[in-house]
């Protein structure tokens, strides 16, 4: 019996031991610098990230890490890519929370948090009071303390987030359009443009926060939306293209169909657009292609069992009429070429007959927050001649797509990578670039100069 107690302690002290070390920021990190090295396809891209690898793994090495410490570490790692399919994150779930919520509700250094006896004392005019986050969950208090807008948080999702915690910093309080230091989800400071508008202030690829001028919460942004603007211009706003909101697009875009089917003009507002699926958006295309042909690009994966794998995986996830087993096979079956990839499917053209009159003219808004499936769509859509871009640049997420989820040794951490990558000669590192790039300071307006233009035009029959 003690012999029995015995071995079972034994195994349980190192189960527990064995928990313990996987979350070695070393270990985890060296894990997840061999993966990106040997199945990343874009990895002889970078020059010089061997010498940051070598770098970050001697910062890890040399220094005891918190968990926080790690993941930026991770981070930096990521970072030197400069591709938005290439990131690590913290994986919250009921197991994970615990650990999570140690990290994020300490008042370390790496966080900036407010005392909260100062908002007691602070007069609230212009611009400051409470605003309410229209994609998260939170609430944020504004206030100007010494030439400095400081956005506080009031109410947040007590995981990441928590009361007197600063969640943004705007340098210079003269200013209604700028840049903002502005902390992620995990925390992380970055750089955003900002602008002020009609009590909205608008984050740029981050978030955006209405002023509540009410009492009231305010509802989070539909991420699908459609509006009569006049008796010739309708406009879609479309910020999600997740797998889950194609039967909410293809139902607003039926209902609306006699007035976008009837009018010359169609805005689509794009603007932080993350992409999910191409899927999404594809009844769409009846609506914004002229008649004519359109190219697609192939694609081409590095061949490797990892990426074998997880495309398999993915792929038969998304679309059950397919096994793994079936699409391995395939995947072993293509011919690998010299620089060790297959490619997975071919560049062709396809011919296209539009049977709708109307809409004639369509403008797409872009800025940096479009990305991935959002950007396949710009690039295939302003081949069509009813198409202009107009906005900012997209953020560039095009070149690599398909992100597929890798666990870590850690249980906390999840990377993503994407596994394919379009075989063009073109790169959209600094994303897509509009047919006529918009000033950043009318932000908030640029539906209305869009509304304009089209409308102007089509008056004097520039189109």
């Amino acid at each position: 019996m003690k012999f029995s107690f015995l071995v079972f302690l034994l195994f349980f002290t190192a189960k527990i031991k064995a928990t313990v070390d996987s979350c070695d920021c070393l270990s985890n990190y060296r894990y997840l610098r061999n993966f990106i090295t040997k199945n990343y396809i874009d990895y002889n891209y970078y020059k010089e990230i061997d010498r940051l690898g070598n770098f970050i793994d001697s910062v890890i090495g040399s220094s005891p890490q918190t968990a926080y410490s790690c993941f930026t570490n991770l981070k930096d790692y990521f970072n030197g890519f400069n591709d938005p399919h290439l990131s690590v994150r913290l994986l919250s779930n009921p197991n994970t929370f615990p650990k999570i919520q140690e990290i994020f509700s300490k008042s370390d250094s790496h966080f900036l948090v407010f005392d909260s006896t100062l908002l007691k004392n602070l007069s609230v005019s212009g611009i400051e009071g409470e605003y309410e986050s229209i994609y998260y969950n939170m609430r944020i208090r504004l206030i100007k303390f010494r030439r400095k807008y400081y956005g506080i948080v009031v109410r947040g999702d007590n995981l990441f987030w928590y009361p007197n915690q600063v969640k943004f910093i705007i340098p210079n309080s003269r200013k209604l359009t700028g840049e903002i230091k502005y902390f992620s989800k995990e925390h992380s400071p970055k750089a955003f443009k900002y602008s002020f508008g009609r009590n909205v202030l608008s984050i740029v690829n981050a978030d955006e926060f209405i002023k509540d001028t009410s009492g009231s919460i305010i509802p989070y942004i539909k991420r699908v939306g459609f509006k009569n603007l006049s008796d010739s211009t309708t406009l879609l706003s479309l910020t999600d293209f997740d797998i889950s909101c194609k039967s909410l697009i293809d139902s607003t875009v039926h209902a609306s169909s006699s007035q976008i089917f009837n009018k010359p003009n169609l805005i689509i507002d794009l603007r932080g657009n993350a992409g999910g699926s191409s899927d999404s958006y594809d009844t769409l295309l009846s609506i914004i292609l002229s008649s004519g042909n359109y190219n697609f690009p192939g694609s081409r994966m590095k061949a490797t069992p990892d990426n074998f794998f997880n495309f398999a995986k993915g792929y038969s996830d998304f679309n059950s009429k397919y096994s793994m087993d079936s699409i391995l096979k395939s995947l072993k079956s293509f011919k690998i070429h010299k620089d060790g990839t297959i490619k997975i499917s071919v560049a062709r053209s396809i011919k296209f007959t539009s049977y709708h009159i109307y809409p004639k003219h369509v403008i797409i808004i872009t800025d940096g927050g479009v990305i991935s499936a959002a950007e396949t769509l710009v690039d295939f859509a302003r081949q069509s001649s009813k198409v202009t871009i107009v906005g900012e640049n997209t953020r560039g997420g095009i070149d690599n797509l398909n992100a597929r989820s890798l666990k870590m040794p850690c249980p906390i951490f999840r990377v993503s990578y994407p596994v394919t990558q379009r075989a063009t000669i073109s790169r959209y590192k600094n994303g897509i670039k509009p047919d006529i790039k918009l000033l950043f300071s009318g932000y908030q307006d640029w539906v209305v100069w869009a509304k304009n233009y089209l409308e102007k035009a089509t008056h004097e029959s520039k189109f």
